[in-house]
């Protein structure tokens, strides 16, 4: 990690490298606690693809409020809506990750494809429509969305 950095900042030195863990693998997470609900990077709800975590703890904590307010003072019930809400999330952090194996195992493969004129178009837009990245790999495949997408590109 030192050299890398000194080789991509340009310096003659790093003295200290500092790091923390990343809240992953939120797609297996199961609300039980009584009295905690988890949400964002403490419930692992972070994007294994991107390292984006931000919509996630937004998303979990809506959805963690709402259940309380519908389960109005069942505990079980609220327990039973958080986790049901949570699929929605759970179920992009899954084709995140399903999606970052590939991607990171042959780096120079993810990055070709990342920034492919297509695959920008798709990211920048869906990302800007608040779409989750299952929706946009969903809505991709649209027909009349690719004729957009290659009008605009070629623009």
């Amino acid at each position: 990690m030192r050299q890398y950095c000194i080789q991509k900042l340009g310096i003659g030195e790093i003295k200290e490298i500092a790091a923390h863990h990343t809240g992953l693998n939120g797609w297996q997470y199961q609300p039980y606690n009584k009295r905690v609900g988890l949400i964002g990077d403490a419930a692992g709800l972070v994007d294994p693809l991107l390292g984006e975590g931000i919509y996630n703890a937004v998303r979990s904590g809506q959805i963690l409020a709402q259940s309380i307010i519908e389960g109005k003072n069942d505990v079980l019930a609220t327990i039973s809506l958080f986790s049901k809400g949570l699929k929605e999330v759970q179920k992009d952090l899954l084709s995140c990750y399903k999606t970052s194996f590939w991607f990171y195992k042959i780096p120079a493969i993810g990055y070709a494809t990342l920034t492919l004129p297509i695959t920008r178009y798709f990211l920048m837009k869906g990302f800007s429509r608040g779409w989750t990245f299952s929706k946009i790999k969903t809505n991709s495949y649209n027909l009349s969305f690719w004729k957009r997408a290659i009008r605009d590109i070629h623009k």
